[in-house]
């Protein structure tokens, strides 16, 4: 009886050990975004507690500016900035990261 106690008591410890673990490496949502429509492209703004702190009109890590060609576009580098900034790191994109996400350059008339 005994035996089985230290038993459960170890497995709790154990669980909530690992538990602890996953709260910690989960980022924090502090930082949120949205997409916008921007004339005939698209951006996204990133806001911390609804009020705007980015508001990207164009595609970053460019040397020209280049508005995103669709809105699934811009959400995918909003949401790879708004999980750096959540894990405090720098929200600048570089554009070999542009280039990974698969973000269209030039649109389609």
């Amino acid at each position: 009886m005994k035996l089985a106690f230290k038993i459960f008591l170890l497995c709790g410890i154990l669980l909530a050990i690992l538990f602890s673990f996953e709260i910690q490496d989960a980022p924090p949502d502090n930082f949120k975004y949205e997409v916008f429509e921007n004339g005939s492209g698209y951006g996204y703004d990133i806001l911390i507690n609804k009020k705007i702190v980015i508001k990207q009109q164009y595609i970053p890590g460019l040397s020209s500016k280049q508005q995103f060609c669709s809105a699934e576009d811009a959400e995918k580098v909003a949401r790879l900035v708004n999980t750096k900034l959540n894990y405090g790191s720098s929200p600048s994109v570089t554009s070999e990261e542009i280039s990974d996400l698969g973000i269209h350059i030039k649109c389609n008339p």
